[in-house]
């Protein structure tokens, strides 16, 4: 039954975080480089969300996360429209 309720706004909230995601890898881009993630972000936070990404592989009952490096290259290749294709 929460399941059922919770549906609505987990939709929502998906329809919302794709576009914000995108508009946050636009400015950060903009002001750091492609290369962001290893410019900008401590070592403190790549280590965990290492540790998350190994904690999701082992257990599959979770999706697994976005790989924004793999955003990144696309955004080299095909330029700023790739982000309006997330739109």
């Amino acid at each position: 039954m929460k399941q059922r309720k919770w549906r609505p706004y987990s939709q929502l909230l998906t329809a919302l975080r794709i576009p914000f995601v995108s508009w946050i890898t636009e400015r950060l881009i903009a002001r750091k480089g492609t290369d962001w993630w290893n410019i900008a972000v401590p070592w403190k936070i790549k280590t965990a969300v290492q540790k998350l990404k190994e904690k999701e592989n082992a257990t599959r009952y979770h999706t697994p996360r976005s790989n924004c490096s793999n955003r990144l290259y696309h955004v080299r290749e095909s330029g700023p429209d790739y982000h309006s294709e997330l739109r």
